[in-house]
């Protein structure tokens, strides 16, 4: 911050002493100064860009193009992990021969004990 205020201020004294310097210069050199400040002007719109500048743009789109595609490929690629076996429980039930409808309607029964509980 102080810095800035600093070189606000170098700015605007270099800028007040350039003015009064112009002040006490003849015509024919502020005619020149004139001349040449245009013509670097003009010079500088017609200054031909290098080839990064004109191709940065659609490089990076390119880029970020293929970075979205590789993503997505490697996602689609991945194999699915199945979620594996967590309890015990869950491997008695599928290693058991007894039928598998009194666990499909486990909810069922389960809210059925809750709600003979709750009457007696």
């Amino acid at each position: 911050m102080r810095a800035e205020k600093s070189d606000k201020n170098f700015l605007k004294k270099a800028k007040d002493v350039l003015d009064q310097n112009i002040e006490e210069l003849d015509g024919a050199t502020v005619s020149r100064l004139r001349k040449i400040r245009y013509a670097a002007l003009e010079k500088s719109d017609t200054i031909e860009h290098s080839w990064w500048q004109r191709l940065r743009l659609p490089a990076v789109a390119l880029m970020t193009a293929s970075l979205i595609a590789v993503v997505t490929i490697v996602q689609m690629r991945t194999p699915v992990e199945l979620s594996p076996i967590n309890t015990v429980e869950d491997i008695e039930i599928l290693a058991s021969n007894e039928q598998i409808d009194l666990y499909e309607n486990f909810d069922f029964y389960t809210w059925l004990v809750e709600e003979q509980q709750n009457a007696g």
